[in-house]
C-alpha cells in the first residue's frame, strides 16, 4: 500500500449518516460497510495461512468491534478467532511415571503469532500482513463503494419506521 491515501466527502458522508437519527444507526451502516468492504482481506489472509492441523485459515474473521464504546465510531476488526482451537491444558506424565503435571497447549490463538512472526527456533512464515498489503487499497475504495447501498438501506428502514409510527 503507498505511504499516503486521500479520501474526500467525509464530511459530507459524516452528516448523511447521522440524518439517520441516532449515532448508533450510524456506526452499524458503518460497521456493516466495512464488514463487507472487508471480506477480500480476509480472503486473502486465509489463502496465505498455513494449511495444517491448527486450522489457522478457518480462524481468521472480520468482525464490528465494540472496543470502543463511542456510538459514533464504526470499527471492524480481522483477526484470530480463537473459539476455532481454544487454549486448553493437556495433562501429561513425566518419563519414568512418577510426577505428573499439564503442559498448556495455546491453540489457534497462540499458533497463529508463532507463524507470523516466528519463534527463536522456527522461522516466520508471515501470512497476514502479505495478506492486508494486498489488498488494503482494495479494502478503503470497497469501503467507498458498500457504504452507499448500505445508508440506502438504513434509510429506508427508517422511512417504513416513521411511516408506521404515522
Amino acid at each position: 500500500m503507498s505511504g499516503l491515501v486521500k479520501v474526500e466527502g467525509l464530511a459530507d458522508l459524516e452528516k448523511l449518516l447521522f440524518e439517520l437519527g441516532s449515532p448508533s444507526t450510524a456506526r452499524r451502516v458503518g460497521q456493516r460497510a466495512l464488514l463487507t468492504a472487508a471480506e477480500p482481506m480476509v480472503e486473502a489472509i486465509k489463502g496465505l495461512a498455513p494449511k495444517d492441523e491448527m486450522n489457522l485459515a478457518a480462524s481468521v474473521k472480520a468482525q464490528a468491534s465494540n472496543r470502543n464504546r463511542r456510538n459514533d465510531v464504526a470499527e471492524v476488526v480481522i483477526g484470530i478467532d480463537g473459539s476455532v482451537k481454544p487454549t486448553t491444558t493437556v495433562p501429561r506424565q513425566r518419563a519414568g511415571g512418577k510426577r505428573k503435571d499439564a503442559v498448556k497447549d495455546l491453540g489457534v490463538s497462540g499458533y497463529g503469532p508463532m507463524q507470523e512472526f516466528g519463534t527463536e527456533k522456527m522461522a516466520a512464515n508471515p501470512f497476514f500482513r502479505p495478506g492486508f498489503d494486498a489488498t488494503a487499497e482494495t479494502v478503503i475504495r470497497r469501503t467507498g463503494t458498500t457504504i452507499g447501498p448500505e445508508y440506502e438501506k438504513a434509510a429506508a428502514r427508517l422511512a417504513k419506521r416513521r411511516a408506521r409510527a404515522g
